[in-house]
C-alpha cells in the first residue's frame, strides 16, 4: 500500500441537521421538539447497555447557533475529515431542515460539504415506512426539474464536494423508489451542463439497492452500515444474537454483534472501484424505538479504529477515493463521532488514528512467506532441552526463536534446525514468571512476523502430574509437524483467529477467576474496557499459558509494560498474582478487540482445505464466547476437555461430582499422552 494512502482518500461524515426546532416537528411532536428529546429517553435493555447517550463537550446543542457548527467543523478538520454530507430533506419544494446547511454556508468555514437526498417519507416510525406520515415524498410530473432548481445553488458553491473532473457529487439514499430514476438522472445531468457544471456524479446508498444495477442512473454506491456493506453481499449478513446476557424480559430489542464488521474487513475481496466504503462507530436506535430497537453490542473505539484502517485502504482503491462515516451526529441511532460522557473524544481520535495507520507501507511480504516467531521462557533448564529437541524435530518452516531466561545466555543451547532464521536470548529475572518476560520480549521484538507461539518450561510442582500436564500442552500445540502446519494454515487462512489453545484448556473465566477479579478488572480498565458480568458468566481464558497467536490479537494486551515491582515477590503462589491476572487477560481482550479464540480442534476446521476465508459470518461469530449456539454451548476446562453440559443434569449434579468426573477424564487423557 502506498504511503500516501491516508491523505489521498477524502473522508466524508454523514450529518443529521435535525438538532433545532422546526415547525413541522412542532406540529407532529409538540412545540420545541428536537432530536435531543429522543436521545434523552433512551433506557438500557440489558446489563452494560449504554443508554441514554449523553453528549459531552458540545452539550445538547442547537444548530441555529453558528458557534456550534464552528466547533464541529474545527473538530472534524483536526481529525482528518474533509467534508460533511448533510441529509437533504426535500419534499416537492419544502425543505424543513435546510437551516443548518444555510448557516454552514453563510459562515464560510472553508470546509467541504455534499448533500444526500433523503428521499423516503418522513414518518413517526423513523424508518421510512408509510405509517404515520409527517411529510410524504411525491414524484409527480416535473419532479426532476423542480428538484434540480432547488439543489443547484448548493452544487455551485465553491466548497461543494466534486470528483476529479469537477463534477459535483450528489448522494441518493434510495434511488430505486424514484420512478424512472434512470430518466431522472439523465435529466439532472443535462440540467447540470446547462447550468455551467461539467456534469453530475450520483452515488446511491447500498443499504436498499442492488449492487449489480450500476446502469440504473447511478455512478456508484456508498456502503451503508448497519444495513449493508460490500462484504455482506459477498460473505453473507449474519442474524442477530440468539441470546443476550441479562436482557430484560419485556424487551423485544434485536441485538447484533458489532465485531462482524471487523471480521468482514479482514475477509473482504476487493470491491468494484465504484463501491465506496463506509464505517460506523456504533448503532443503537433505542432512543427512537425503545424496547423494539436494533442494537449493535460489543462496539468500542479500538474496534472502530481497526475498521477505519481497513476501510481507508479499500477506499484508496476506489474511483474517486471516498470514505464515508455513518455518522457525525446520529445521536438517537448511536452512530456519532462527537464526544459523549462515556468515551469522550475516543471515537473521533480512533478515526484519525485508523486513517493514519492506513498510510503505513506494507512489508511487501505475504503472511505465508514470513517466518513464525516462537517465544519460550526458560526457568527449568532440563525442560528447555525437551522443548529444544521438540522444536528441532517438528518445525519444518522458517522460524525465529526468542528465549527469555534468568540464567546465563550460554546455558541456553541453540536448537539444531536448518529452519531457524534468528535466535535471541534475553536474560531477565523470573519476576512475573513467564508473563512479564513474554510481554517484554513481544513489545521490543523488531522481527517481522504475524504468527507466534508462546511456550514456557512449565513444571507445576504443586501437582503430582505437572510434567505430564506440560507434555499434554506441548503435544497439543506442537506435537508433530502435521499439527503445526494445521494451526499455521488456520491462522493464515482465517485472519480473524486470534488465539489457538490446546484442547481442554480454553476454560470458563468465571469458574476459575479465583482471587484475580480486581486485578483483571484493573488491567482491562487500563486498556479501555470493563470486566462485565457477561465476561464472568461466558468468558474464557487459556489455562497453562501456552498458545498460538496472531501478533495483532495481542497488541492491546502488551499495553504499558508492567514494572517488575508490580508483580511482587515470587513465593510460588498458586493464585492471585499479576501473572495469574495476565493469564486471564489475553483471551477476553482478544475477543473484545474482534479476534476469535479457539481450541486446537476448532482451529483445525479452518485449515486451508477446510473452513477458509469464505466461511460465513454466522459461523465465525458463533465462536465468540457470548454467542448462544452449538459451538458456544461447548464449555471446556483444564480437567475435562470439551464437555456438553446437559440442560437438566447440569443442574442436578453437584459441583463436586462434576469435578470428580472431570478428574477421571483428565487422568485418561494424561495416560494416553504418556503412552505416546
Amino acid at each position: 500500500m502506498a504511503a500516501t494512502t491516508a491523505r489521498s482518500v477524502r473522508n466524508i461524515a454523514i450529518y443529521l441537521p435535525q438538532f433545532h426546532p422546526v415547525p413541522v416537528n412542532d406540529q407532529a411532536w409538540g412545540k420545541g421538539f428536537t432530536e435531543w428529546d429522543n436521545v434523552r429517553r433512551g433506557e438500557p435493555q440489558f446489563p452494560g447497555h449504554h443508554q441514554p447517550r449523553v453528549p459531552a463537550d458540545f452539550g445538547y446543542y442547537d444548530l441555529r447557533s453558528p458557534d456550534v457548527m464552528a466547533s464541529q467543523t474545527a473538530a472534524a478538520r483536526r481529525a482528518g475529515i474533509d467534508a460533511f454530507c448533510f441529509y437533504y430533506y426535500w419534499f416537492d419544494g419544502e425543505m424543513p431542515l435546510i437551516g443548518p446547511v444555510r448557516t454552514f454556508l453563510d459562515q464560510r468555514f472553508e470546509f467541504g460539504f455534499t448533500l444526500c437526498f433523503a428521499n423516503e417519507n418522513w414518518t413517526k416510525r423513523w424508518d421510512g415506512l408509510d405509517d404515520e406520515v409527517i411529510l410524504a415524498q411525491s414524484y409527480g410530473e416535473g419532479f426532476a426539474d423542480r428538484f434540480w432548481a432547488d439543489i443547484v445553488p448548493f452544487l455551485q458553491h465553491e466548497d461543494y464536494l466534486r470528483d476529479e473532473t469537477g463534477k459535483p457529487i450528489v448522494l441518493i439514499y434510495r434511488p430505486s423508489i424514484i420512478p424512472d430514476f434512470e430518466q431522472v438522472s439523465m435529466r439532472w445531468r443535462e440540467l447540470a451542463v446547462q447550468d455551467g457544471l461539467p456534469g453530475l456524479t450520483t452515488i446511491a446508498g447500498l443499504g436498499f439497492e442492488d449492487p449489480g444495477n450500476l446502469t440504473g442512473g447511478t455512478d456508484g454506491f456508498y456502503e451503508f452500515p448497519p444495513l449493508r456493506t460490500w462484504a455482506h453481499t459477498k460473505i453473507g449478513k449474519p442474524g442477530p444474537k440468539q441470546h443476550v446476557f441479562g436482557q430484560a424480559p419485556q424487551s423485544n430489542c434485536t441485538v447484533h454483534d458489532y465485531r462482524q464488521y471487523l471480521l468482514c474487513e479482514r475477509l473482504a475481496d476487493p470491491q468494484p472501484d465504484n463501491i465506496y466504503p463506509c464505517v460506523m462507530p456504533g448503532w443503537d436506535n433505542t432512543a427512537r424505538r425503545r424496547s423494539g430497537a436494533n442494537i449493535f453490542d460489543d462496539s468500542h473505539p479500538l474496534l472502530f479504529r481497526q475498521w477505519c484502517e481497513y476501510a481507508t485502504r479499500r477506499a484508496s482503491e476506489t474511483r474517486h477515493q471516498l470514505l464515508f462515516i455513518n455518522a457525525w451526529n446520529e445521536w438517537a441511532e448511536g452512530a456519532y463521532l462527537e464526544p459523549d460522557t462515556r468515551y469522550g473524544w475516543a471515537h473521533l481520535n480512533a478515526f484519525a488514528h485508523g486513517v493514519s495507520r492506513a498510510a503505513t507501507p506494507s512489508t511487501g511480504r505475504s503472511v505465508d512467506e514470513r517466518p513464525i516467531a516462537v517465544f519460550v521462557h526458560v526457568f527449568y533448564l532440563d525442560v528447555w532441552q525437551e522443548i529444544r529437541t521438540l522444536l528441532s524435530q517438528v518445525l519444518q518452516r522458517p522460524f525465529h526463536l526468542i528465549v527469555t531466561t534468568p540464567h546465563a545466555a550460554k546455558a541456553i543451547e541453540t536448537p539444531d534446525s536448518p529452519h531457524l532464521q534468528h535466535f535471541q536470548v534475553i536474560v531477565c529475572s523470573n519476576t512475573g514468571r513467564d508473563w512479564k518476560p513474554f510481554l517484554q520480549a513481544l513489545k521490543t521484538c523488531a522481527l517481522a512476523f504475524e504468527i507466534g507461539l508462546k511456550l514456557h518450561t512449565k513444571k507445576s510442582t504443586h501437582k503430582d502430574n505437572g510434567d505430564i500436564w506440560r507434555k499434554l500442552l506441548l503435544d497439543g500445540l506442537c506435537g508433530s509437524a502435521t499439527k503445526i502446519e494445521r494451526y499455521i494454515g488456520a491462522l493464515q487462512a482465517q485472519p480473524n483467529i486470534g488465539l489457538i489453545a490446546p484442547d481442554g484448556h480454553l476454560i470458563p473465566l468465571g469458574e476459575f477467576i479465583g482471587s484475580n477479579r480486581d486485578t483483571l478488572a484493573a488491567l482491562l480498565r487500563e486498556r479501555g474496557f470493563e470486566l462485565t458480568d457477561r465476561d464472568l458468566a461466558q468468558g474464557r481464558f487459556v489455562a497453562g499459558s501456552m498458545f498460538w497467536f496472531q501478533k495483532d490479537a495481542l497488541a492491546h494486551a502488551v499495553g504499558t509494560e508492567p514494572a517488575e515491582e508490580d508483580f511482587g515477590e515470587e513465593l510460588g503462589q498458586l493464585d492471585g498474582t499479576l501473572a495469574h491476572a495476565y493469564e486471564r487477560l489475553v483471551a477476553p481482550l482478544a475477543e473484545k478487540t474482534g479476534f476469535l479464540c479457539l481450541t486446537a480442534s476448532q482451529a483445525a476446521r479452518f485449515g486451508k482445505n477446510g473452513f477458509n476465508s469464505r466461511t460465513g459470518l454466522e459461523a465465525l461469530l458463533a465462536f465468540f464466547s457470548g454467542a448462544r449456539n452449538a459451538d458456544a454451548r461447548v464449555t471446556t476446562d483444564i480437567s475435562f476437555g470439551p464437555v456438553r453440559r446437559h440442560p437438566l443434569l447440569g443442574w442436578i449434579y453437584p459441583d463436586f461430582i462434576r469435578k470428580r468426573i472431570r478428574e477421571f477424564y483428565y487422568r485418561i487423557q494424561l495416560r494416553l499422552t504418556k503412552s505416546r
